[in-house]
């Protein structure tokens, strides 16, 4: 019953926070690749790569969501995609029942897996982001030796979907190789087998789109030491502590030397968890190992776009900060866990542990619907009776091109056969 409220409630503040008016829009690779192949070619798109891998859970959410009118396809795919947000934020919470002795914390962790402010832009309620969400539980599957059989299955389904959507998540491989190393049961092994899976298949979706000279580009640039440090200091230290919009406040006011500071505590609260408890301080370094190595490999890759904006500016490349974000937040909220469980007092721990709670909540009721990029979206309703205007023309064997957000971005190509019903 928990884990049913717990998946209604994440369904239900993804849905709040993307206003209602935009349900009705398509939102880049969803409208311009994943709904037009699904309607297509069905379930059968699946197998193909975009931007040179593939994307499984956002190609099987497409199929979903075009089983429904074609009048309501972006609805369709605004309430799959926060439905399947809200299951990965579930298997996170199941992932971490091992690791924390406070239940609110845990409750805070899976408030972190699918409501971080970043979360609110361009990521919420698509699916051609919810390989983000998918990375964060990755990383929590692959630190769990599951105890039940109902962890291992969704811990198993978690590790394959999630490097069948993204070919980032090939960075958990020296994980799985240490688990199968490690774990001598076949029972605790059903999860990395899952993941070697998963990654033969992606591997050879990857492989497939280089020949094919559809591999994705990848920048030249890649960033200083320095300017990485300042990079993940605004965009990941701050956003994970602060937020988005209390971040660019605080640093417009705060000037140079606050940013490392915040820095420097963020890190020491690690480093001191780890000294004080022996048996969390491999799951805190991973996670906060991780958030630095995630973006390490991000920002590389993406460098020639990130080293044009604004340091604070969260709008632009907001999602290549999702992930080191969360693996961030949740090591500074396992070192909060370890810390309360040594105070003296039922009462000091019950305060502390309010504290903590409101640091990781108030950012996220803050910025509850900030970077809301669809707000100038085209209306599906408008463009789908245009489509079928120009398909009266042009005869039922046409094609016609539909406007989708944001703007600038490809349009929808959608047959006129298709745009009838």
């Amino acid at each position: 019953m928990l884990i049913a409220g717990l998946i209604v409630a994440g369904t239900l503040i993804s849905l709040a926070r993307t206003p209602l008016h935009v349900w009705n829009t398509l939102w880049a690779e969803d409208g311009a690749d994943f709904v037009p192949d699904a309607l297509s070619r069905g379930l059968a798109a699946v197998l193909e790569s975009h931007a040179g891998y593939m994307h499984f859970v956002a190609r099987v959410g497409a199929w979903i969501a075009t089983m429904f009118p074609l009048a309501v396809v972006p609805t369709a795919v605004t309430v799959v995609a926060a439905v399947f947000a809200s299951l990965v934020a579930c298997a996170c919470f199941l992932f971490l029942e091992q690791r924390f002795a406070s239940k609110s914390l845990r409750f805070a962790g899976w408030a972190i897996c699918i409501a971080l402010p970043i979360m609110g832009g361009e990521v919420m309620n698509n699916l051609a982001n919810l390989h983000w969400y998918l990375l964060i539980a990755a990383f929590l599957a692959v630190l769990v030796q599951a105890d039940r059989a109902a962890v291992r299955s969704v811990q198993a389904t978690v590790l394959f979907v999630a490097v069948t959507s993204d070919a980032l998540a090939l960075l958990l491989a020296p994980f799985v190789v240490f688990r199968l190393i490690l774990f001598r049961g076949w029972r605790d092994r059903v999860p990395d087998l899952a993941f070697l899976a998963g990654a033969a298949l992606q591997v050879t979706v990857v492989v497939a789109s280089m020949l094919a000279g559809d591999g994705r580009e990848v920048a030249d640039a890649r960033p200083t030491v320095a300017q990485f440090i300042d990079f993940y200091t605004y965009r990941v230290v701050f956003g994970a502590l602060f937020g988005v919009s209390m971040s660019q406040k605080i640093v417009s006011n705060g000037g140079a030397v606050l940013p490392g500071l915040v820095l420097a505590v963020a890190f020491a609260a690690i480093i001191v968890a780890v000294v004080i408890d022996r048996g969390r301080r491999v799951y805190v370094l991973v996670l906060a190992i991780g958030s630095i190595a995630f973006s390490t490999v991000v920002f590389s890759m993406q460098w020639a776009v990130l080293q044009t904006v604004p340091l604070i500016d969260h709008f632009t490349g907001g999602r290549y900060t999702t992930v080191p974000t969360a693996l961030l937040l949740l090591a500074l909220l396992q070192a909060a866990d370890i810390g309360l469980s040594r105070l003296p007092h039922g009462w000091t721990r019950g305060i502390s542990t309010m504290i903590v709670l409101v640091i990781i909540v108030a950012p996220m009721i803050l910025d509850f619907r900030a970077l809301n990029i669809r707000a100038d979206a085209a209306s599906w309703a408008a463009e789908l009776e245009a489509a079928r205007d120009t398909c009266a023309l042009v005869g039922s064997t046409a094609h016609v091109s539909m406007g989708i957000a944001p703007g600038w971005f490809r349009e929808a190509t959608v047959s006129c056969d298709l745009v009838r019903w």
